[in-house]
């Protein structure tokens, strides 16, 4: 399922894509409709050394082919709180192992930092390491 490039999701809606089928998702949280014509924006975290910041969601999804990951909220009290987290760490580095895209937009869509596929690598890292130890005894 593609994303048009005018689009409408959600304050709070998880924007999911991938430069490659074999990348990590990349994610990113829509902030709710705040251009200065209602134009929605996302609040994107990418690794390229620029601190989080806002664009517009037409530009995220014109990057590469994007998915509506998850809905957004489901009462004006969750998009009020959507949009205090994301202006609370707007500007704030990226850094794969403690703050990276799925850290920041599952802070700012649920309120917990976390990163299933970073634990998910760390795990098969740690596995093949045990294995490459094993193998050598």
């Amino acid at each position: 399922m593609y994303i048009s490039t005018n689009p409408r999701f959600g304050t709070g809606a998880e924007l999911w894509r991938r430069a490659t089928p074999l990348s990590p998702t990349h994610k990113a949280p829509v902030v709710g409709p705040l251009g200065p014509n209602g134009e929605e924006v996302v609040l994107d975290h990418t690794n390229d050394g620029a601190p989080a910041r806002f664009v517009y969601a037409r530009d995220f999804v014109a990057q590469a082919p994007t998915v509506v990951g998850k809905p957004g909220a489901a009462s004006i009290a969750e998009e009020a709180l959507v949009q205090a987290r994301a202006f609370q760490v707007v500007g704030t580095p990226y850094n794969l192992l403690t703050w990276n895209c799925e850290h920041l937009t599952s802070y700012v869509t649920k309120g917990k930092p976390e990163s299933p596929q970073l634990a998910v690598g760390l795990g098969c890292v740690a596995l093949f390491a045990l294995l490459f130890v094993a193998s050598n005894q």
